[in-house]
């Protein structure tokens, strides 16, 4: 899908997981499609509901069974929730009391009392919401909150990728196609991981966010599967980097993680990124620069001398790939010196 990959990547890490994943993004953003393509691709049972302020367990498990009370008996014709692998419920800070009460059994038991308890091939619920709670919605959703593991922020595609949204035909191409990890008893992890994982849950905390000993355990799942998910078969400290969406539960708290976790994590990479960031920036100023005579050639010697200064230090940081990258940028940047040109 356009533009989708770092979606696509966390609803396939938390299913992968056998955990619970939250899109969190205003209406339009392609959640449910998202969601309903990786599914498809997977073949994967999906049952779809949206949350509301009435819903009741009916609504998430099946209907009390008429049968059953005829033979004194109290259990339901189980549906929804019960039948399915990955069960889709949008505005999932909506639900009822009693909806919300169904659902923490569920995420953390994978059961439902029928009359007794009964296992229930659930993998994964994936939810979506067009905002966070606030304030004491909070408080009141924050063992919902907790359970959902993986968390992505959802935004509008941006302007350079409308043209390809377009031209987008909704088949299955590139979607990834999703196996569940079932030997986890034999997942190993080596002793520098664990001590990293500790190291930066003390970090975070220094931050002011605060990790939940649930969350922490279960960090290593999401951290074995995103290995898996890249090819690996073994976790290392850059698979860390996927607690990005993992170990916040507020807007600003998401920020400072995806600010220092990549420096804590690859210094080296996030200094590599950050000036390939600074080099693409330059080369559009220049493409976009209105300025002419003396002016634009002021401009495009700066322009080259500051490439210089970044290609100097990709080279010291021995990063080939984005050092040819910065050095094409260099180039078209001398060619707008000599055409003239603005595109």
């Amino acid at each position: 899908m356009i533009g989708r990959e770092r979606e696509l990547m966390a609803i396939s890490i938390a299913i992968m997981a056998k955990e619970h994943c939250l899109l969190v993004g205003p209406p339009g953003t392609a959640k449910s499609l998202l969601v309903e393509k990786v599914c498809a691709a997977s073949k994967l049972r999906y049952w779809r509901f949206l949350c509301h302020k009435f819903m009741t367990p009916d609504d998430l498990m099946g209907p009390i069974s008429m049968q059953g009370l005829r033979d004194d008996s109290y259990r339901r014709n189980l549906h929804g929730i019960a039948t399915c692998d990955i069960a889709f419920l949008d505005e999932v800070f909506k639900a009822s009391a009693a909806g919300l009460n169904t659902l923490l059994s569920v995420m953390e038991e994978r059961q439902v009392f029928n009359p007794n308890a009964t296992n229930i091939p659930l993998l994964s619920i994936l939810a979506a919401s067009n905002e966070l709670p606030q304030g004491d919605d909070a408080y009141l959703l924050g063992a919902l909150a907790d359970r959902l593991m993986v968390k992505v922020i959802v935004e509008p595609l941006p302007a350079n990728l409308w043209k390809q949204l377009l031209m987008y035909s909704s088949d299955l191409d590139n979607i990834p196609v999703v196996k569940p990890i079932d030997n986890w008893n034999d997942v190993q992890f080596n002793e520098q991981l664990l001590d990293d994982l500790v190291s930066l849950r003390e970090e975070c905390e220094k931050q002011a966010i605060i990790i939940s000993d649930r969350r922490f355990r279960k960090s290593l799942k999401i951290i074995h599967a995103h290995a898996v998910y890249h090819g690996r078969e073994y976790a290392t400290k850059k698979d860390l980097m996927v607690l990005r969406h993992c170990w916040w539960n507020t807007i600003e708290e998401s920020r400072k993680l995806a600010t220092f976790l990549p420096v804590w994590v690859n210094p080296t990479g996030a200094e590599i990124e950050k000036l390939m960031d600074e080099a693409t920036n330059i080369l559009l100023a220049c493409k976009s620069s209105q300025k002419a005579g003396k002016e634009r050639f002021a401009e495009m010697g700066e322009a080259l001398d500051k490439t210089m200064g970044i290609c100097e230090r990709l080279a010291q940081l021995d990063a080939p790939d984005e050092l040819a990258k910065c050095q094409s940028y260099q180039k078209e940047i001398a060619r707008l010196v000599r055409t003239g040109s603005h595109t």
